[in-house]
């Protein structure tokens, strides 16, 4: 098996908690900062190391409570790739979805001609959509090479404590796939070079610490790890617009946190006020994600007797979507995404998520777009899909998701209020 460097872009928890595992099973570790355009780091060609630390909030395989350790890592920035005349084989994503293209471009010029990029982010549907997008327009106008696109997921718990120094804070399981879809079905009608999923996992699978999986097969995607991801979507599109609106922990949209023992009281799910919007939010997302929902049409005609001599101009869709639009699979996936967004939010009760984060820290941007923002993009396609196969030809112009959209202008207007004050 080659010999390839690892390159990780995004220096937070996530990326630093990949890079210290990656480097501990003798991977050849590259993780990407950010250029911060003085002349001293513009002219800079040589690489350089730094320490990277992990302190540790589990139990080793022999009941042994760890405390921290250090290695040392490879630091670069583009600029220093760049000069270097480096090119990247392998690039594992860690950075906020709404960075991705951004830092992309910084060291696109690096990307070997048989890239893989691998995106381990929250809202990583949303991104996967866009970079594929984003690469195959310059694909058609320019005639560039294009990346293969893995998406994974992790439930590692880690967080930072400064540059370079992170928390493992609990074990969890990581999964990697390849997405099925137009832009890997081009790709591979394109690139018929080696394979080199069989080199992530070689690479990626023996870091036992975050026990990853690697799907090599094109099924698997489709029936382990897609489902995982649209849970993780779903989960995400709840908590954290919520609880970043109402400015509160994840346990209050779904319960009331004792403040003295912080614990949860465990109240009826139906008495809560958040119970309806996540309720509404989780049969939206249904009706988009669900592939084989059989859309449900409130057309007032088809209850007419001379049903059989209408013509597609007769055609009436509702909006926006609710209950009545879902098939039963999709109305049970609704059901099953609400039970997750309620276990997680308990689970994790006393969290101030990422995106009431952004907010605090009076940022412009947050991850709204590739949750709540991903489905309603989602939504119009699929719409005018359905239009376009009843021969009418229009875009929506009332809301389609009703709480999603409400969701993503929400949130816009708050985090923008809040960075100009």
């Amino acid at each position: 098996m080659e010999d390839t460097n690892i390159y990780v872009l995004g220096a937070g928890s996530i990326g630093c908690l990949f890079s210290y595992y990656l480097k501990k099973y003798n991977n050849n570790v590259i993780l990407i900062t950010r250029d911060n355009n003085t002349k001293e780091s513009k002219n800079q060609e040589t690489n350089f190391e730094k320490s990277l630390s992990v302190e540790f909030k589990y139990k080793s395989s022999e009941g042994k409570l760890i405390d921290n350790d250090t290695i040392q890592c490879l630091v670069k920035t583009p600029t220093q790739i760049s000069n270097n005349n480096e090119k990247i084989k392998i690039l594992l994503i860690t950075t906020k979805s709404p960075d991705t293209l951004e830092a992309i471009k910084t060291i696109e010029s690096s990307l070997h001609s048989e890239c893989t990029i691998i995106l381990m982010q929250n809202g990583v549907l949303g991104t996967y959509s866009l970079l594929t997008e984003y690469f195959l327009t310059k694909n058609k106008h320019l005639n560039s090479p294009l990346p293969r696109i893995l998406v994974g997921t992790t439930s590692n718990g880690s967080y930072r404590i400064s540059p370079l120094n992170i928390v493992h804070a609990g074990k969890g399981t990581t999964y990697i796939g390849e997405p099925n879809g137009d832009y890997t079905t081009f790709y591979h009608e394109n690139n018929t070079g080696s394979d080199n999923l069989e080199l992530i996992n070689h690479q990626f699978s023996p870091l036992q610490e975050l026990n990853i999986t690697v799907y090599t097969e094109a099924k698997d995607y489709t029936l382990k790890l897609l489902p995982l991801l649209q849970t993780k979507l779903i989960v995400n599109a709840c908590l954290n617009p919520l609880t970043a609106l109402f400015e509160c922990l994840n346990g209050w949209i779904v319960d009331i946190i004792d403040t003295e023992s912080q614990t949860i009281k465990n109240i009826n799910t139906k008495d809560h006020p958040c119970s309806s919007m996540i309720k509404e939010i989780c049969q939206e997302a249904a009706w988009v994600l669900v592939d084989d929902a059989k859309d449900k049409i409130n057309n007032d005609n088809n209850n007419r007797e001379n049903d059989a001599t209408q013509n597609d101009q007769s055609f009436n869709f509702e909006l926006p979507i609710s209950l009545k639009h879902l098939s039963e699979k999709a109305k049970s996936q609704a059901e099953e995404w609400e039970k997750s967004v309620i276990d997680v939010a308990k689970k994790t009760c006393l969290n101030r998520n990422s995106m009431l984060q952004d907010i605090d820290a009076k940022r412009v941007t947050t991850e709204i777009e590739f949750l709540n923002g991903f489905l309603v993009k989602e939504a119009t396609k699929k719409y005018i899909r359905i239009l376009q196969e009843h021969s009418v030809f229009e875009t929506p112009n009332q809301p389609i998701l009703k709480v999603n959209e409400m969701l993503v202008r929400l949130i816009k207007i708050k985090s923008w209020i809040r960075s100009q004050n």
